[in-house]
């Protein structure tokens, strides 16, 4: 069963249980699976034994590991970046991420610069919140806390704290806001002994002193999620064949670690490697929340779901008279607010055989979009963009070579034999290969469209097999599926991303993807939002053949530029 806590008492227990690894955070929300088509999966962790906080050993004597007597890392070692992944009951809630490089000055060897990030989505009185924390710190290469710049954010809540130690006293003043408005302003001070180590705790502790089979340890070092000095007891244990998310299985050394301060005690099992990395952690106490080291390619994943919970909202707002929907030609100015961060509007825009794109100046640029005809493929896209292979590769995220897939792209296709359209340009297709291609092309778009409902953008993206199971998905989803069924049917495809007018708000423009698809001898743009032909209503920003495991790759580029943008229609016909 679940433990239900308040936020302050679950930061508090979250904050010692996870300090290895920097997690923060508060109880975790029941639907804050964080999931994908590639999400990582925590391995099972086996109910731990009830605990105490206690880890001492009767007969062996501890080893002091203080600040200040040597480095925990060398120069050589820099930069060190370390990804890790926050599970909830093995769902994945979280992430953290550790960055240590070299001081900003070129001569100066004795000081390191350390960055950790710490996000989570938390249920704060059964509301689904996110809390995102970012601490910079300046510290000796030897674990020694010299300044620290904390900055927390929960919806319009941001917390900042500038603090720095100095001959043996840490001094901070804090300021908040809520919704923009300076709130209040405390002070705080303490002692602060030259032994008691920065920000990065536990792991500098475990890399300047690598455990040893039945070693026992002692610490006392900073934990700025309580703004106190903790002491810790680490007691080895012996080496264990752990399984990773990542899929690797490495021999990690366990250590028992308890941390207490004056009101707070909380106990965790540690995996550590050869160099004392810290690998995994669980909880021993409290809730039943875990932390694995992740490669930075998995973990961005995370990163990027969060971001994209933040920008779905995200819309363009539309100016001008709308086409018709028999419109041929559309043309638009794009503009930016000088106020807003991002590229050169002309460079945001794709250039395609029926998108061309004039540059104002940088902040402004028109696109002229033409709607794609089937009877005049375009030739010159060939000499401006070679067929490269990706366009007909499978990838975790274009399962093209899945045999269910296959055979049901084979299936619809074959439909064509039997329907009739006069839209497929049999009569004008440059030989009846062509014909017989955009024929099926149109096909599989249409059939898309018809079995799968459209659903609003989702940040957790669903994979093509998992959308025909649902039955429904978002712009993001149809477009997986339908380049995954033109792939099968070895028609060159690739994802498009851009902007749409919005067909429900039509005094705006939305994050739309649809489809391209390599048909005598230029890329026609299919829609199987709509099952057709995409039509003059959006803008092309860029493409992607998807041979990454991100599915983000293709949305949040797009949303992170959407922020001060306008568009106007200057004309169609």
């Amino acid at each position: 069963m679940r433990a239900s806590f308040t936020v302050p008492a679950a930061y508090k227990l979250l904050s010692l249980a996870l300090l290895a690894v920097g997690a923060f955070g508060c109880q975790p929300s029941k639907d804050a699976h964080l999931g994908g088509p590639e999400s990582a999966v925590a391995p099972a962790v086996p109910a731990p034994p009830p605990a105490d906080t206690e880890t001492k050993p009767a007969s062996v004597e501890p080893t002091p590991v203080a600040a200040g007597e040597g480095r925990w890392i060398s120069l050589d070692e820099l930069p060190w970046e370390r990804w890790y992944l926050q599970y909830l009951d093995g769902n994945r809630v979280g992430y953290t991420q550790v960055l240590v490089q070299r001081s900003a000055i070129e001569s100066d060897t004795q000081r390191v610069r350390i960055t950790r990030t710490d996000c989570m989505e938390v249920d704060n009185n059964g509301v689904a919140t996110r809390f995102k924390r970012t601490i910079h710190s300046i510290e000796g290469a030897d674990g020694q806390m010299i300044e620290l710049s904390d900055t927390s954010q929960s919806l319009d809540n941001i917390s900042q704290t500038e603090g720095r130690r100095m001959r043996g006293k840490f001094s901070a003043t804090t300021s908040k806001s809520i919704a923009g408005k300076d709130e209040e302003k405390s002070q705080i001070a303490f002692d602060w002994d030259d032994a008691a180590w920065g920000v990065m705790g536990l792991q500098a502790v475990m890399m300047r002193h690598v455990p040893q089979p039945g070693e026992y340890l002692q610490a006392d070092l900073f934990v700025p999620q309580l703004y106190k000095i903790a002491h810790a007891e680490l007691l080895a244990g012996q080496f264990d064949l752990t399984a990773l998310p990542s899929g690797q299985t490495q021999s990690l050394l366990t250590v028992d670690i308890a941390l207490r301060s004056e009101d707070n005690g909380m106990l965790s099992r540690n995996w550590i490697n050869e160099r004392g990395e810290v690998l995994k952690t669980v909880a021993l106490s409290g809730p039943n929340l875990s932390t694995f080291w992740m490669p930075a390619e998995v973990a961005h994943r995370t990163r990027d779901e969060f971001d994209l919970a933040d920008l779905l909202g995200s819309h363009v707002p539309l100016l001008g008279e709308l086409p018709t929907p028999e419109a041929r030609q559309v043309v638009y100015q794009i503009d930016r607010d000088a106020t807003a961060s991002g590229e050169e509007v002309f460079s945001l825009l794709a250039k395609s055989a029926n998108q061309s794109k004039t540059s104002l100046n940088a902040l402004s640029a028109e696109a002229t979009v033409t709607r794609a005809e089937l009877e005049s493929p375009d030739i010159s896209v060939q000499a401006e963009t070679a067929l490269d292979e990706c366009y007909l590769q499978a990838s975790s995220l274009i399962p093209a070579k899945q045999a269910s897939l296959i055979s049901l792209a084979q299936d619809w296709a074959t439909e064509v034999q039997s329907a009739e359209d006069s839209t497929t340009g049999d009569s004008t297709a440059a030989n009846p290969a062509d014909s017989d291609l955009q024929a099926v092309a149109l096909q599989l778009t249409r059939r898309v469209h018809q079995e799968i409902a459209l659903a609003p953008l989702d940040r957790s993206v669903s994979g093509p097999m998992k959308t025909l199971q649902k039955k429904s998905g978002d712009c993001v989803a149809h477009t997986l599926l339908l380049t995954s069924l033109l792939r099968a049917q070895a028609i060159p495809a690739r994802a498009v991303s851009g902007l749409r007018i919005d067909p429900d708000n039509p005094t705006q423009m939305q994050f739309h993807t649809w489809t391209e698809a390599w048909l005598a001898g230029g890329w026609l743009p299919l829609d199987s939002t709509t099952g057709e032909v995409a039509a003059p209503d959006r803008l092309k920003f860029s493409d992607s053949c998807l041979t990454s495991d991100n599915p983000y790759e293709i949305i949040l580029p797009i949303l992170r530029q959407m922020p001060g943008l306008q568009v106007r229609i200057k004309s169609s016909e």
